[in-house]
């Protein structure tokens, strides 16, 4: 058998599609890859303002002529430090199954293929691989969980359902008793927006500089992500005085028998606990309206003040979904991007909500 890895072409995307579909692999949010559509595509690789030289460089592997391999680069600006660089998150590393062996060469030269630093969210077994591979594990990923509909969440782990409906009382009187929402400040109002404006290019300049490592979330990236993405986001921004001081983006979803709600994306001032409050706030009664059963977010972060406003919003609950790692031939990139304190991440930065 020839086999040999090359740059993606005109025309390999339904192969690729055909072996997606062969491959039962589920990403870190349990979604299987065959959901991946040619609209998730085309935004992700062929319509990403920020491929340089217009190109995702997504590399394939052959054997005589049918694809068995690929994986791809979500690209972006990244904030290290003092300086902007391009980074590509590694997307949807797949070998098909009869030929897992190819994959370690596949994979080693998608680390080699560009000077730009890499990033990914592998599980527990290819975290091990690709530590062998020079790729560091920089920390594990949670989400936190909050339960807004006890009687449903236990109808669906449990089969006694006297045990589900008593239990739901139960946590309601607790939860009412034990758990006060903190009362949003009455001068910042929070309102749905259609799309991100000018204006967040000056919230970016502001905010970014309390974050280490942190992707650059402009006007550009944030329409790109979440207006032109093939997915439906409701994004809610704070203003005071006529002037922004955070963000939020939720998104919704039927899955494993529970209706669930997710912040997908927030960011304000690092200690801006009175607009961390008023948006969570904010995504908490926009989920209870529209009946959801169960919210999630994911930050990761070392700035207190979001785990002290998700802790005052009930989001008790803490599940592993799997491991950041990173790659970079830059030494002084490299000891920056190894301490986890410097990140800010959210489920918006590839791959976790896509």
């Amino acid at each position: 058998m020839i086999s040999y890895i090359r740059e993606y072409k005109f025309g390999d995307k339904e192969k690729i599609f055909e072996l997606i579909r062969e491959v039962p692999i589920n990403n870190v949010w349990g979604i299987p890859i065959s959901f991946m559509i040619h609209k998730t595509w085309d935004w992700l690789f062929l319509n990403n303002p920020l491929n340089p030289d217009g190109s995702a460089h997504i590399l394939v592997s052959e054997i005589n002529s049918n694809i068995i391999g690929f994986i791809g680069n979500i690209f972006v600006d990244l904030k290290v430090d003092n300086k902007i660089i391009k980074a590509r998150w590694g997307w949807n590393f797949i070998t098909h199954p009869r030929h897992r062996n190819r994959g370690i060469r596949l994979f080693k030269m998608y680390l080699d293929m560009l000077s730009f630093p890499c990033f990914g969210f592998p599980g527990r077994r290819a975290v091990v691989l690709e530590a062998k591979l020079g790729v560091h594990k920089i920390t594990s990923i949670y989400r936190q969980i909050r339960i807004l509909n006890m009687k449903v969440f236990l109808q669906n782990k449990l089969t006694n359902r006297t045990i589900s409906y008593l239990g739901g009382l139960i946590w309601d009187i607790i939860s009412k008793a034990c758990f006060k929402t903190p009362y949003p400040d009455k001068n910042i109002s929070v309102t749905e927006i259609a799309s991100f404006d000018d204006r967040f290019n000056k919230f970016w300049q502001e905010v970014s500089i309390d974050y280490p490592i942190i992707i650059v979330r402009n006007q550009r990236y944030l329409n790109w992500r979440f207006i032109e993405a093939p997915f439906k986001y409701h994004i809610f921004t704070a203003i005071k005085d006529d002037n922004i001081l955070g963000y939020i983006v939720l998104r919704q979803e039927e899955r494993n028998g529970l209706k669930r709600g997710y912040i997908v994306d927030i960011l304000t001032k690092a200690n801006d606990i009175k607009t961390l409050n008023a948006l969570i706030s904010k995504a908490v009664s926009y989920f209870k309206e529209n009946k959801c059963d169960v919210a999630e977010c994911l930050v990761l972060t070392n700035k207190k003040a979001y785990q002290k406003a998700l802790t005052k919003q009930c989001f008790m609950i803490k599940r592993f979904i799997g491991y950041f790692v990173g790659y970079s031939k830059d030494e002084e990139v490299l000891s920056l991007i190894k301490n986890p304190d410097n990140w800010f991440i959210t489920a918006s930065d590839p791959d976790l909500d896509v």
